[in-house]
């Protein structure tokens, strides 16, 4: 019995003890703590009891797949390119113009005018001489050609005939067509002849044939009468005959006194003889 009571007391006082411990304790953990200027430092992990197993770490957790990024939108098809109208064809270019129609001459109609040059360098134009009221003599002329030189020697028909009428408002011309190269053609040619039969008349060169086939000249000699108005009034032979023989009546003669008495011209054509006019081939 004592001794039941003596350990009753014991555990009293133990009781008793442990009580005030945790008074103290509680006033001690009550009072303020100091705090740092800026953060406070976390408070140490207590130590593991002794003896006890170490907790093991939580696994990290499994860090997710990153999600597949989206599939890249396809581009937008380029718009289509933009057609341009084609050009415009261009215009044709015009027809070229046709070349003027060349006048011919035509017994009764205006002679067609020329100007040509004669061997010594002396232009010459028919309206310029029908404008000065000449009446006009052409006679297509070649130097070389036999028919042509039977009426310039022995005698001298063509020079005797153009003198009887000067001074009766009368220009003879002669006209020599041939090209260049060809028989009786060129200027030395011509100026020789006009002193080996004594013309009293230029001869004018024609060596592009242009005023021969506006005349249609197709013989050497040609004769052509126009009058002071500038109308061809006769064309043909020189007279009535033919290439072995001169004729009786002179066309030019009778086609001078007739323009010059104020009469109609009687023959006013007629076919010319002699060699062919050497144009450019």
């Amino acid at each position: 019995m004592q001794s039941s009571r003596l350990f009753l007391m014991s555990a009293s006082a133990v009781l008793i003890g442990a009580l005030a411990s945790c008074s103290t304790e509680s006033k001690s953990s009550a009072a303020p703590q100091p705090t740092a200027s800026h953060s406070t430092a976390p408070a140490p992990a207590p130590p593991a009891a002794p003896g006890a197993p170490a907790k093991p770490a939580a696994p990290a957790p499994a860090a997710m797949p990153a999600a597949p990024a989206p599939p890249a939108a396809p581009a937008p098809p380029a718009p289509p390119a933009k057609q341009t109208a084609p050009a415009p064809a261009a215009a044709p270019a015009p027809a070229p113009a046709p070349p003027a129609a060349t006048v011919k001459a035509a017994v009764g109609q205006p002679a067609p005018d020329f100007t040509l040059t004669d061997t010594a360098g002396v232009s010459h134009s028919l309206a310029q001489a029908t404008h000065d009221g000449q009446i006009v003599v052409l006679e297509w002329f070649n130097p070389d050609c036999p028919i042509a030189r039977h009426y310039h020697q022995p005698t001298d028909d063509m020079a005797a005939l153009a003198d009887a009428y000067k001074g009766k408002k009368v220009t003879w011309l002669a006209i020599n067509s041939g090209a260049p190269g060809n028989q009786g053609a060129g200027l030395e040619r011509n100026r020789e002849a006009v002193q080996e039969f004594k013309l009293p008349y230029p001869v004018l060169l024609d060596e592009s044939g242009s005023v021969g086939h506006m005349y249609t000249a197709q013989t050497t000699p040609h004769m052509y009468v126009i009058d002071t108005k500038g109308v061809l009034r006769y064309a043909g032979a020189i007279d009535d005959g033919d290439p072995s023989k001169k004729g009786q009546l002179n066309y030019v003669r009778q086609a001078l006194d007739e323009i010059l008495a104020g009469k109609p011209v009687s023959v006013s054509s007629s076919k010319a003889f002699g060699c062919s006019v050497k144009y450019a081939r």
